[in-house]
């Protein structure tokens, strides 16, 4: 996750597996071109959920289509690796004080230049994430749709 650290941007773990997916909707505006538009589609292996990416670069919209592997949901004892204690209970009250906490997803967004971590829990729809609008649809796949909105 180093190489993420401090960017203006934000992303998605997959928590059971440690996959970073950076969204791109952050990227300075010297780096885009305009009226450039991308797709990717990356999966986190064997079990593990595939993220379609649909990104704007010219308008600063990035949508994640997110298909559920089997082991999508969230493994404590597999992110125990992965996280500091500080930010493993910050998760798990989340987790544990909202929606189906006997079935969390294995999923939360993260802003890259804070560090902080986001739920993309079910009774999640929306996020203000510094200057960024985030829309989060849940249902067979869950939809991400994060959009560059600053305050003028």
């Amino acid at each position: 996750m180093g190489m993420y650290r401090g960017k203006d941007d934000l992303g998605i773990i997959s928590l059971n597996n440690w996959y970073v997916l950076d969204m791109g909707v952050g990227k300075d505006t010297d780096e885009t071109i305009s009226g450039q538009n991308s797709s990717r589609i990356t999966a986190t292996g064997e079990g593990g959920c595939i993220f379609h990416v649909d990104l704007n670069q010219a308008r600063r919209i990035s949508e994640v289509r997110i298909e559920y592997g089997e082991e999508n949901y969230f493994d404590a004892d597999k992110v125990r690796g992965y996280l500091c204690q500080t930010c493993l209970d910050k998760l798990l009250d989340v987790i544990d004080g909202y929606g189906d906490a006997e079935c969390p997803i294995g999923l939360c967004m993260i802003d890259f230049q804070t560090q902080e971590l986001y739920s993309l829990q079910e009774q999640y729809v929306t996020y203000y994430i510094r200057d960024y609008y985030v829309k989060i649809e849940s249902g067979e796949e869950k939809i991400v749709t994060a959009v560059y909105a600053p305050i003028k």
